[in-house]
């Protein structure tokens, strides 16, 4: 499947609304920071952190190469006046970008940005505080699938982890800084609609669910109650490092 197109961000932005991711990320890290006033988010795509940042009212850069996703991100924005936004279309590894209060790159470790060069911008992008955000190893199938039958030949594709650990540790340890790290579960769903046929397709392709009615009745089985609607909970564990750039050992 597309990384995004309208359904997708659809359901993106609904989990970003009634779920807590990046919240529970957010509020991990912004203890140890002095005071913060803007943030660069790192291939953003729809911009989960830039949208955190906007509701703060921070000053949010996003860069991404997906323009369908930036252009959902800047209409997004628009709902926060209050906040300078300002979104780059472009790659980062080529790209001047401004320096931020906080520069985060999550879920984008791919490997040209698993070098040491390109974390090495990431951390120089940060004024304070440099994130780095991954994808942990789930509890169980998105969704909370497990035990239905999978179709092999439609199981999802998932983005490999390319190991950043070590060098962000090499990296810190130059500057006379420390590599911090944490991992949290955070509830990344969506919400439901019994007779949602896209829903149902999207959820099929996220799982590698292909029994239409089967996975109908499961979802019908996990639904609840949230905010007057129903939520399909989905619970994703991330893996994530930070660099204090303004903390003495």
């Amino acid at each position: 499947m597309k990384c995004w197109e309208q359904t997708t961000l659809r359901y993106y932005y609904e989990g970003l609304a009634y779920g807590d991711y990046p919240g529970l990320i957010m509020e991990r890290i912004l203890p140890q920071m002095q005071n913060c006033h803007s943030l660069l988010d790192i291939c953003s795509g729809p911009g989960a952190f830039s949208l955190y940042s906007l509701k703060q009212g921070w000053r949010t850069t996003a860069i991404d190469l997906a323009e369908i996703a930036l252009e959902a991100l800047e209409e997004k924005a628009k709902n926060y006046p209050q906040s300078r936004f300002q979104a780059i279309y472009g790659d980062f590894l080529t790209t001047v970008v401004p320096h931020a209060d906080i520069a985060v790159a999550a879920c984008c470790f791919y490997e040209q940005m698993a070098t040491p060069a390109a974390l090495e911008k990431i951390i120089d992008s940060a004024n304070q505080v440099a994130l780095f955000v991954q994808h942990g190893k789930p509890a169980q199938p998105e969704f909370l699938t497990t035990g239905l039958p999978i179709d092999s030949e439609k199981k999802p594709f998932r983005w490999q982890n390319y190991p950043i650990a070590e060098v962000l540790n090499d990296l810190a340890a130059a500057r006379g800084l420390t590599l911090n790290s944490d991992s949290l579960e955070c509830d990344f769903g969506c919400l439901y609609s019994p007779d949602d046929a896209t829903l149902l397709d999207f959820i099929s392709r996220k799982t590698g669910v292909s029994d239409l009615p089967l996975l109908q009745r499961h979802l019908h089985t996990v639904a609840q109650p949230r905010a007057g609607r129903l939520w399909l909970p989905n619970p994703r564990r991330f893996v994530f490092f930070w660099i204090n750039k303004k903390a003495t050992n």
